[in-house]
């Protein structure tokens, strides 16, 4: 698949690597990669759907029951060694934004509540091939308290612990410079630009408990 970046019309669109909305809908099938406004997802567990009309979440996407979904990826094998899967959609090997914001949030839950995860398949952040050093002001979004905020092995680059019940905005702007690769992936001879031009993400809810529902996703480079 090619990434269809638009035409710069004054709004910035030209930096658009995907982005969703309330209204756009989209197929969201459990275990069945399709594609979302010209990109593969891949819902990998619990409910991830778009709200039914005529309720308060119509058109928006809830994330339930521990809901997760990969993007960018077309691919159902749950491997998540170093090379299992280099064959991403997404290109990170530029500074990019990414931007979830949702209107109401809910949970009776402990663990961390959501996360977007770099070039993972499963739950596990220290599995894939690159990991994140959260180092530069504005990198990761990391709300609550008891939050692990990454290290040497955590593929995460947003982690919320406690998302505002009446909902916000989740930014994290992402300097490709502070992603490394895993030292089993540096055995593996892979190369860092090659993994990050090749890549993917996990949007997950960690806890079955948590529900979140989101208005729109955006995901774009940055230009300094």
């Amino acid at each position: 698949m090619t990434i269809t970046i638009k035409a710069d019309d004054g709004t910035g669109d030209a930096n658009l690597i995907w982005e969703w909305k309330t209204g756009d809908g989209g197929t969201w099938t459990g275990g069945t990669v399709t594609t979302v406004n010209n990109q593969y997802v891949l819902p990998k567990g619990g409910t991830v759907a778009v709200g039914e009309a005529l309720t308060p979440n119509a058109g928006k996407l809830v994330l339930s029951g521990g809901g997760r979904f990969l993007l960018g990826l077309n691919d159902t094998n749950n491997n998540d060694t170093v090379n299992a899967h280099l064959d991403g959609e997404l290109d990170f090997t530029r500074k990019f934004k990414i931007s979830v914001t949702y209107d109401s949030y809910a949970s009776t839950g402990t663990d961390y509540a959501f996360a977007v995860i770099l070039s993972n398949t499963m739950g596990n952040t220290s599995r894939g091939p690159a990991t994140f050093h959260p180092t530069s002001p504005n990198a990761t979004v990391f709300t609550g308290t008891n939050v692990d905020g990454g290290g040497n092995t955590d593929a995460c680059l947003v982690r919320a612990n406690t998302p505002v019940a009446g909902g916000d905005t989740m930014t994290a702007i992402i300097d490709p410079a502070n992603i490394s690769l895993r030292a089993e992936a540096v055995t593996a001879e892979l190369v860092k630009n090659t993994v990050l031009e090749k890549s993917y993400l996990q949007f997950r809810m960690e806890n079955a408990a948590t529900t979140l529902v989101i208005s729109k996703i955006r995901i774009e480079y940055v230009v300094d």
